[in-house]
C-alpha cells in the first residue's frame, strides 16, 4: 500500500504505456492477412471415444484427407501443422479444426479430415469383426466335423456348442452394423475469420500494457514471507508440475483425484508401476490422497495395492476404518504371510472378502507394528521380495512413504518405486522452508512425477470418493 501511494504521481505513465500498446497491437492486427478456421464434428455413437480420434494427426491421415479434398501439392506436414483434433468424451464427439488462408479450402480440408477419420474408424471396426469371425469360423468347422462322428451326449453337447457359436456370429454382425452406423460426420465445417480482431487485440494489449506499467512502477513484491497458498505458488516453489488440487468439497475432491490419476497414467511409467507418495511435511494429507487415487484407479477395473511404509506415523488404515496391524512390519519380519496381512476393499472403500489382488478392488497392506529398527525394515531384502510379489499381482502399487522432509527414509525405498508423488496442503508450507524441502527432494533418487495440492480440510474418503458407478469397459 505504501508503494502504491508513492506511485500515484507517476500513474500517467501507465496510461501512456496502455495507449501505446493498444495502438501498436491494433495496427499489427489490421496489417495481418486473414486466416480462416473451419470446424467439423465426428460422432461416435457412444461416450467412449476411441483413442484413435485424438491420435489421428499422422502423415498418412493427412495425405488421405488432402486426396479426399481434391487438393494436390499440399505436403502432409503443412496440413498437420494447421490441424487440431479435440475430444469431448462425455458427448462422444471429436472436433476437427483446420486453419488456412483460403476460406473454401479450410472448409474442404476440415470436412475431408473428418470423413477420413470416419472411414478409418469404420475400417478398424470391420477388421476387428473379421478377425473375430475367422476365429468363430474355426470353431464352427471343428463342431461340424465332430458332429459327423459324435453320438449320444457328445452329439448333444456339440450341437449346443454349434448353436452358441452361430448366435455369437449373429451378435457380431449386429454390433458391427450398429458401431459402423454410429461413426459419422455430424457437423460439417463452416469457416470463420481467425486472426483479424483489431478492436479485441487493441483492448487486450492496452490492458496488458497497463498492467506492465503498473508492475514497473510498483515493483512487484517477490514471495518470501508467509505461506504457500495456491497451486501455482506450490508448483513454482517446488519446481514441479501440480497434477491436481483436492479441496474440502465433495464434488471437487472427486474431480481432483480423477485429474491426478489421468496425469499419472500419461507419465509413461512401466506397468505394473509402483508410485511412492510422500507428504511435504508431517501435517499433510498423504493418506487421503493415496486412498482416493487407489479407489479411482480401482473403479477402472484394475488391481490396486496400497502399502503403508510410514511406520512411524501410519495413517492409511484410519482412512479405511481398519486396524493398522498386522501389516508390512510383520510380513517383512516373517511373522505372517503377505496374504494374511492384506485387507480388501471394493472401489467405494467398503471392506470385502474378495481374494487378494482382485480386479476392481484395493488391497491394503497396513504398516503393522514395528518390532525393531525402521532402517533395518526399509533396507531388508524381505521387503524387496514383498514388492516383487505385489508388482506381479497388481496393476498399480501405491506406497505411503515418510515425509519428504526426511529424505533418507524415502531414499531407502527408492529402488522399490518408479516415481515419487509429493502431497502438500496449501497454507501450511512456509516460504522460508521451501529451499530445504527442495534440497531434500533433489537428494531422493526417484523420478519426480509432480505434486498434489490439498486446499482446505480434506473431505472424508467415503463422502468425496463414492462413485456413481464403475466405468464401462472400452469398446476398441
Amino acid at each position: 500500500m505504501a508503494k502504491l501511494a508513492a506511485a500515484r504521481s507517476r500513474l500517467w505513465l501507465v496510461a501512456v504505456v496502455a495507449i501505446a500498446a493498444g495502438l501498436v497491437a491494433a495496427a499489427v492486427a489490421s496489417a495481418q492477412a486473414p486466416v480462416y478456421a473451419a470446424l467439423a464434428q465426428v460422432g461416435f455413437g457412444t461416450t467412449t471415444v476411441p483413442a484413435q480420434a485424438s491420435a489421428a494427426l499422422t502423415p498418412a491421415m493427412a495425405r488421405r484427407a488432402t486426396n479426399r479434398a481434391g487438393i494436390s501439392g499440399m505436403p502432409p506436414r503443412q496440413l498437420l501443422d494447421n490441424t487440431t483434433i479435440s475430444v469431448d468424451p462425455a458427448a462422444g464427439v471429436a472436433v476437427v479444426r483446420v486453419t488456412d488462408s483460403n476460406r473454401a479450402q479450410a472448409r474442404r480440408l476440415a470436412n475431408a479430415y473428418a470423413r477420413t477419420l470416419v472411414v478409418t474408424r469404420r475400417h478398424r471396426i470391420a477388421d476387428a469383426a473379421r478377425r473375430t469371425k475367422a476365429r468363430l469360423q474355426q470353431q464352427l468347422a471343428a463342431a461340424t466335423a465332430g458332429l459327423k462322428t459324435a453320438h449320444g451326449t457328445d452329439r448333444i453337447s456339440l450341437r449346443a456348442q454349434y448353436g452358441a457359436v452361430v448366435r455369437q456370429w449373429q451378435v457380431i454382425d449386429t454390433r458391427t452394423t450398429v458401431a459402423m452406423d454410429g461413426v459419422q460426420v455430424i457437423g460439417r465445417a463452416a469457416a470463420t475469420t481467425e486472426n483479424q480482431h483489431v478492436v479485441r487485440d487493441g483492448l487486450v494489449a492496452a490492458l496488458l500494457g497497463a498492467l506492465a506499467g503498473l508492475i514497473l512502477i510498483v515493483a512487484a513484491t517477490r514471495p518470501g514471507r508467509g505461506r504457500v497458498r495456491s497451486a501455482r505458488e506450490l508448483g513454482r516453489a517446488l519446481r514441479l508440475p501440480v497434477l491436481g488440487t483436492l479441496s474440502g468439497t465433495v464434488a471437487n475432491a472427486g474431480d481432483g483425484i480423477g485429474q491426478v490419476g489421468a496425469r499419472i497414467a500419461s507419465a509413461g511409467l512401466p506397468r505394473p508401476a509402483a508410485i511412492a507418495v510422500a507428504g511435504a511435511g508431517h501435517e499433510d494429507s498423504t493418506s487421503e490422497t493415496i486412498v482416493g487415487l487407489a479407489l479411482a484407479v480401482a473403479r477402472q477395473g484394475r488391481r490396486v495395492t496400497v502399502v503403508d511404509l510410514d511406520v512411524a506415523r501410519p495413517r492409511v488404515h484410519r482412512q479405511l476404518g481398519v486396524d493398522g496391524a498386522p501389516g508390512a512390519a510383520e510380513v517383512v519380519g516373517g511373522r505372517i504371510r503377505i496374504d494374511d496381512g492384506l485387507v480388501m476393499f471394493d472401489d467405494r472403500g467398503v471392506p470385502v472378502t474378495e481374494a487378494p489382488f482382485a480386479a476392481g478392488c484395493v488391497s491394503l497392506l497396513p504398516a503393522g507394528a514395528l518390532g525393531g529398527s525402521l532402517w533395518d525394515m526399509l533396507s531388508s531384502p524381505a521387503l524387496r521380495d514383498v514388492f516383487r510379489r505385489l508388482r506381479r499381482d497388481s496393476d498399480l502399487v501405491l506406497v505411503a512413504c515418510p515425509p519428504a522432509s526426511e529424505p533418507d527414509a524415502v531414499a531407502a525405498i527408492a529402488d522399490l518405486a518408479d516415481g515419487l508423488l509429493v502431497v502438500a496442503p496449501l497454507g501450511s508450507l512456509r516460504w522460508e522452508d521451501i529451499a530445504a524441502l527442495r534440497g531434500s527432494l533433489e537428494s531422493i533418487p526417484l523420478a519426480k512425477l509432480g505434486t498434489v495440492a490439498v486446499a482446505g480440510p480434506p473431505a472424508t474418503v467415503q463422502q468425496a470418493l463414492t462413485p456413481s458407478g464403475r466405468a464401462a469397459p472400452a469398446t476398441y
